[in-house]
């Protein structure tokens, strides 16, 4: 349906999305319908749009309207210390066997507000391994990166935090990493400069490094089959032959990433590495 009636979904939608694929070079096909569907429709409410037809005009003629849908798109939920039991092997299994590296390059892929990379970079350093570490935080929202930088969080999940952090096998308080006693708490300094946050697009942007660790966990549930299949691809391009890639559990792609040539740590764990088969 067009014109006063008309709503983001079925061909109007696809037209919209190859539209911004022409205009802007962003490619948001992939994207599962029904999370596109609300954030748009979210956003028409918050513009006062009063349809879609209007909706895409002004995306289409508005670079900061474009910016604000791309900030918007991408889910940012994220925690310090999430999935503790899946960080509690990273802990225990997967980072002591990079210790005989040299230099550990970790990516935290659509890492949203860098909850995720800040934790990484907590137990490496209890592992005694942050100094030898480099540490790629990314993610497509800009606004997302630039308070992941700052190293400032709010301090109201504090005690959930602290409990992660100890079902992760932290060995201290969770607490000794953070400033400030006031609605935000800064992570201390040393951790925040070992971290480099940059803005990458898992669904159009290619490799960027080799890693022995990739974490990428509830963000490709948001894709479709066929985006999901081609990240897991690029995953498997960007990991050293002895790399590890952690999804996260809630991902629904333990399936897929068999049929993509990885193979499981263990059972459960959600952590792969490339098969020798599909290696060689």
């Amino acid at each position: 349906m067009a014109g006063d009636e008309a709503r983001p979904e079925g061909k109007l939608l696809e037209l919209f999305l190859q539209a911004l694929v022409s205009h802007y070079g962003y490619d948001f096909r992939h994207y599962q319908r029904e999370s596109l569907q609300r954030r748009i429709l979210n956003l028409m409410t918050q513009f006062n749009l009063r349809n879609f037809a209007e909706f895409q005009r002004a995306v289409l003629s508005d670079a900061a309207l474009f910016e604000r849908l791309c900030a918007e798109l991408p889910v940012g939920v994220t925690s310090f210390f999430r999935h503790p039991a899946q960080l509690r092997q990273l802990r225990e299994e997967v980072l002591p066997y990079l210790a005989s590296f040299p230099m550990i390059k970790l990516w935290s892929a659509g890492c949203s507000t860098g909850e995720e990379a800040y934790s990484l970079a907590i137990i490496l350093d209890e592992l005694g391994l942050l100094d030898r570490s480099h540490l790629f935080a990314t993610d497509l929202n800009p606004y997302l990166l630039e308070l992941g930088s700052s190293g400032l969080f709010p301090s109201g999940p504090l005690a959930v935090n602290r409990e992660h952090y100890l079902a992760s096998g932290g060995p201290r308080l969770f607490d000794a990493y953070l400033s400030g006693n006031g609605r935000f708490l800064a992570i201390d300094d040393r951790l925040r400069q070992r971290i480099l946050f940059h803005r990458h697009s898992l669904t159009d942007e290619g490799i960027f490094n080799e890693f022995q660790l990739i974490l990428c966990r509830n963000v490709l549930i948001y894709f479709d089959a066929e985006l999901q299949r081609q990240v897991l691809r690029r995953f498997a391009r960007s990991l050293h032959a002895e790399g590890f890639l952690a999804l996260g559990p809630q991902d629904g792609l333990h399936r897929l990433a068999l049929d993509e040539g990885f193979e499981p740590c263990r059972s459960g764990s959600y952590i792969y590495r490339v098969s020798r088969s599909a290696a060689a």
